[in-house]
């Protein structure tokens, strides 16, 4: 089995920064399907479960745990977002809104 830790927390209005670290330290992660973790990562960024579903959980923890193969692309993956910066976020969304507003 792999070395690993588990960091299981309930999502808040002010957030924790527990995908940030993640990110930044190419850690895999498992989140569940919302809008806040849907807007910001891909499928070759995390394991996506539904919300409250323990079972998929329990699967996805015993899956990560056991598939090296796996960690090391979500690994990959998950390093992209790390590079973002609040300069790009700001940048991408002027460029939203000035297509938007043509």
């Amino acid at each position: 089995m792999a070395q690993m830790a588990l960091y299981v927390y309930q999502l808040s209005a002010a957030g924790s920064g527990a995908l940030h670290f993640a990110a930044q330290h190419s850690i895999p992660v498992i989140v569940s399907k919302t809008d806040t973790f849907t807007e910001i990562l891909k499928e070759d960024q995390a394991i996506f479960i539904e919300p409250d579903n323990e079972d998929q959980l329990g699967v996805a923890i015993l899956k990560l745990a056991s598939d090296e193969k796996l960690r090391n692309y979500l690994q990959h993956g998950i390093k992209k977002i790390s590079s973002r910066t609040w300069r790009n976020v700001a940048e991408d969304y002027l460029t939203l809104y000035e297509e938007i507003t043509g």
